[in-house]
């Protein structure tokens, strides 16, 4: 059909039980009922569209048992009902539309119970119902888009009870439900979008009972519910982000409810096996709760929202601006290995923690700093760790504290009453004879230097408040003792080593 217009009242069936071919370089053509390429088992049908529209009247199958091809390089088509690829098991079908409008009415599917292909390379797609792809067990979807917009009015799953791919490569990708990666056990989901905008209006689950990985490169992703990394047990989700804006609005903006959870349907309650890989410069507004792990590679991230850490936080190296309160819970750690690595607390840091055997940060930065959300230079932390007095040291400490401009009260973070915190260098303390005016403590709680490092600093200078805490010079340890460890580290490092257990 090289123009003109063709009306059929019933169905089309490219390819009954045989081979059937379609050609329709131009014009138009109305499809009363369904439209079925590559109907039964053993069948083989091919429909490529030019610069034609096609209206379907009902369900368009491409691949219903046997093996089915639909291209279109130009031009609309609209399907009333519902758009499925590879529908029953052993069928095979493939979806190709390379310019034009694609306008599915109901569901789309893209592996039912076969195996199901589609890609879009230009136009604009919309879905009224929801996206499945690689719905039924056995069944494997894979859909491509490298430009234009996507609109999905219903749920989108990749990967439902079979295995499915997304690759979104430009444009905007809108989902008016939910999104889920991953859904049912065994299952694996994988979304990909190398650049534009993912903006879903429900909740997103990468990994619910199965395996779901979301990896953006570029762009913005939003979500109106929770955002969940390895929902329930036995579960595994990944999401890798590089570049640009992670957005969960599920609840007023910073009141303490979780607006992104790695593992678990809620703080402590157990999930899977959940990371969040964080690389470049990205912004994440919500508040966080991690119960797995959160890593960050040569990334300048900014958190804007309470951060709280029940698990891993491996910072390698990289800045980190919590612009509201980061809590570590007793189960929580950090390791920090590179004196590139930067912690700034615009709020309050509240460490609870236990994991003396797991948290390094004997080379990294702290430092308090104005702004965020409470905007104001006033901070509560938590100090963790034995005393082990002037010639000791414990596994909490940081190599730099940095508190210029800033107003200080230190608490007791295990439950006792006293405490101490190492470091190398301390900056911004102001004195006033022997008393630090900005460090306050009702807390036995000491901070020891290193006065090789700090020349301008003597002391002991005493803390404001009614605990006696003191800021103290650190002897560092001979170098025969150092001499035990595993390597050599410069004179100016002695006794920072990190214990181990």
């Amino acid at each position: 059909m090289s123009s003109g217009n063709l009306d059929v009242g019933g169905a089309e069936t490219i390819g009954y039980e045989g081979i059937g071919t379609f050609s329709h370089s131009s014009g138009n053509q109305t499809i009363g009922g369904s439209l079925l390429i590559g109907r039964n088992a053993g069948s083989s049908g091919t429909y490529t569209a030019g610069s034609a529209d096609l209206s379907v009247g009902n369900t368009m199958f491409v691949g219903r048992g046997g093996t089915g091809v639909f291209s279109s390089s130009s031009g609309d088509v609209s399907i009333t009902n519902n758009l499925i690829v590879g529908r029953l098991a052993g069928s095979s079908g493939s979806f190709t539309m390379s310019s034009g409008n694609l306008d599915v009415g109901g569901q789309e599917t893209i592996g039912y119970e076969g195996i199901g292909i589609f890609s879009h390379s230009s136009g604009n797609h919309i879905i009224g119902g929801g996206l499945l792809v690689g719905r039924l067990a056995g069944s494997s979807g894979s859909f491509t888009m490298s430009s234009g917009n996507i609109e999905v009015g219903g749920n989108e799953v990749i990967g439902a009870a079979g295995d499915g791919s997304l690759i979104h490569t430009s444009g905007n990708h809108t989902v008016d439900g939910n999104f889920i990666l991953g859904r049912d056990a065994g299952t694996t989901g994988n979304f990909t979008q190398t650049s534009g905008n993912l903006n879903i209006a429900g909740l997103a689950d990468i990994g619910r009972n199965g395996t779901g990985t979301m990896t953006r490169t570029s762009g913005n992703t939003t979500t109106g519910g929770i955002l969940t990394l390895a929902k329930n047990t036995g579960s595994s989700g990944t999401f890798n982000v590089t570049s640009g804006n992670v957005t969960s609005n599920n609840s007023p903006p910073f009141d303490g409810t979780a607006d992104i959870v790695i593992s678990g349907k809620a703080p402590n309650l157990a999930g899977g096996v959940g990371q969040l890989n964080i690389n470049g410069g990205v912004t994440v507004t919500g508040d966080v709760v991690n119960n797995d792990t959160i890593k960050t590679t040569d990334a300048d991230v900014t958190w804007n929202g309470d951060v709280v850490n029940n698990n891993a936080y491996i910072s390698d190296p990289s800045t980190q601006d919590f612009q509201n309160d980061l809590t570590v819970n007793d189960t929580g750690y950090i390791q920090a290995t590179h004196n590139k690595d930067l912690f700034r607390i615009r709020g309050d840091f509240i460490n609870h923690s236990t994991m003396a055997s797991e948290w390094n940060t004997v080379k990294a930065r702290l430092r308090f700093a104005k702004g965020g959300v409470e905007n104001d230079k006033m901070h509560e932390f938590y100090i963790v760790g034995a005393d082990n007095g002037t010639s000791g040291t414990n596994e909490f400490a940081w190599r730099v504290l940095n508190i210029t401009n800033q107003d200080i009260t230190l608490i007791d973070g295990d439950g006792g009453s006293d405490g101490a915190l190492y470091v190398q260098i301390i900056k911004g303390v102001v004195l006033m004879g022997s008393d630090v005016v900005n460090i306050s403590t009702d807390y036995a709680i000491n901070i020891y230097f290193n006065p090789a490092l700090n020349p301008t600093l003597t002391g002991p200078y005493d803390f404001g408040g009614s605990g006696g805490g003191q800021l103290i010079a650190h002897t560092p340890l001979p170098p025969s003792v150092l001499l035990l460890g595993s390597g050599l580290l410069g004179l100016g490092l002695l006794g920072w080593r990190r214990k181990r257990s």
